[in-house]
């Protein structure tokens, strides 16, 4: 993935890991980061790997419902307990 360096998008592309970040507004990192990665197939295939393992365990839908049953049993506990339950 080539994604632009801002807040939301740079949490969440691992720089080098899952992806290649370029700095806003830059057409020429855009453009040296679209050719490195175009002249890199192990690099590609690489980043490709981490990316698609990256989407199965943090936002799958088996990763989406574990994590609703946490918040649930967190809820739940706090309720027994007597206690204000903080947000996420």
């Amino acid at each position: 993935m080539i994604a632009s360096r801002i807040e939301g998008l740079a949490g969440i592309v691992g720089e080098g890991v899952t992806g290649v970040l370029f700095q806003p507004v830059n057409a020429t990192d855009l453009t040296g980061n679209v050719r490195r990665l175009w002249e890199d197939l192990q690099l590609r295939h690489r980043m490709g790997r981490a990316g698609r393992e990256k989407v199965i365990q943090q936002y799958s839908q088996e990763a989406h419902f574990h994590n609703l049953v946490q918040v649930y049993q967190m809820a739940n506990h706090h309720s027994r307990n007597g206690e204000a339950a903080s947000p996420c």
